[in-house]
Formats: C-alpha cells, sequence, structure tokens
C-alpha cells in the first residue's frame, strides 16, 4: 500500500558543506534513511544496503535515476566532516549518495515526526531507533521499507523507472 505523505522542503547541509534544500534533488526517485554517523548497529546495515542497492542500480542502467539520501538526527554530532566519512565507509557512488544534516533541531524534530520516526537517546549506544529505508516520489513518501526487506524495494523500484 502506497503512504502519501509529503518530504517538506526542508534546509539542509551536505556533507560538503554545502546549504541546500530537500527538494533540490530532482532525480526521479529518493531512496531515504535516517541515521546517525556514530551508530554501530542498524546505520552499518541500512550503509550496506544503500551500497548494494546502489550497485544493483547500476548494473541495471538506472543509476541516474535515483537519489540516495541519508538524513543525520545527531544534529550535534554530525557536521559535514562525519556525515563524509560515513559515506567514505561504504565506497558511496558520489553524486548519487548524499548524506545530509537538517539546518536547524527543531526542523529535524518536525521531520522526524512527519515521517514516524523513532530517535530515543541512549547514553551508551547514543541513540535508539526504526531503521526503515523511504521511497519517495514527487516529494511524497510512496512507500517504507523494513532494511531487510530489500527485495520488496527493489520491485517497487523498478515498476517507477
Amino acid at each position: 500500500m502506497e503512504r502519501r505523505t509529503p518530504l517538506p522542503d526542508i534546509h539542509v547541509q551536505r556533507e560538503t558543506g554545502v546549504f541546500s534544500n530537500l527538494h533540490d534533488f530532482e532525480k526521479p526517485v529518493l531512496i531515504v534513511d535516517f541515521i546517525f554517523s556514530r551508530c554501530t548497529t542498524a546505520c552499518m546495515v541500512m550503509g550496506y544496503r544503500f551500497s548494494r542497492l546502489q550497485t544493483l542500480l547500476a548494473s541495471a542502467g538506472h543509476a541516474e535515476d535515483v537519489q540516495f539520501l541519508s538524513i543525520s538526527f545527531d544534529h550535534e554530532n554530525d557536521g559535514p566532516e562525519e556525515l563524509s566519512a560515513y559515506l567514505r565507509r561504504f565506497s558511496s557512488e558520489p553524486g548519487n549518495w548524499s548524506a545530509l544534516r537538517v539546518a536547524d533541531k527543531q526542523t529535524l524534530d518536525e521531520l522526524l515526526d512527519s515521517l514516524g520516526v523513532i530517535v530515543l537517546p541512549e547514553p551508551d549506544l547514543g541513540y535508539v531507533h526504526n531503521a526503515a529505508i523511504y521511497l519517495v516520489r514527487n516529494h511524497r513518501v510512496i512507500g517504507i521499507y523494513d532494511i531487510d526487506n530489500t527485495a520488496e524495494l527493489m520491485e517497487h523500484l523498478t515498476s517507477l523507472i
């Protein structure tokens, strides 16, 4: 079942340090996850999933149709340097996968709330959070996939592109 939750056009900072808006990413389809760069559990799995999806899409000739976005919810610790290191860790394809931080904490909280992303501070781990991959088309979330269900995501993706 498709959701039609709007992806707001918020102000973000890319791993390069450049500021832009979320709607500036204009590829037909966006694949979005929420991470923090110090995470050693779910975010690592999501990073490997994104890396694998990039490879699959490139081999199918669809690399130019999809933009990957990893959005950090660790506003205090994830700046451009940390986000850039996160992408390097997974051998991301430059220009095809961007890591972002939301420009201000209030907007970040509103974004997380609107998409149902649960993030709880945890002293030993940094955060405990849900892990999902959001499929976005025309600035609307049209699907949410568990990180272990990339086959269904790929099926939905290939029907779109």
